[in-house]
């Protein structure tokens, strides 16, 4: 996903630390299988957030790695039945690869 200058959904759960220089996107995908614990894992330096309901999620676990490219970040979100909005924000990519996989 590609990410530039956008207007998210629902407000990102946390500003950019340089403002004039923040990229972003989002992006929705249908209902999980069954709901439960899923974990979202990013290649690069941005916030993620994930929003049902009109509401955003507050993550469960996360951890990251700043000398890893290809597995930056994880983080746990517990995911209700229904489609989920995944939104990505900050000055550190200008695209990201992610999964999305129930946890373990």
């Amino acid at each position: 996903m590609r990410c530039s200058a956008t207007t998210f959904p629902v407000a990102p759960g946390r500003a950019p630390k340089e403002a004039a220089n923040a990229k972003g996107g989002w992006v929705v995908l249908p209902a999980p299988a069954e709901g439960g614990l899923y974990q979202v894992t990013i290649d690069g330096r941005l916030w993620v957030d994930a929003v049902q309901d009109g509401r955003t999620l507050s993550s469960e676990a996360h951890s990251s790695d700043a000398t890893c490219t290809l597995f930056h970040k994880s983080v746990r979100f517990r995911l209700a039945d229904g489609p989920v909005t995944l939104q990505f924000s900050g000055n550190g990519a200008a695209s990201v690869v992610f999964t999305i996989l129930p946890a373990e």
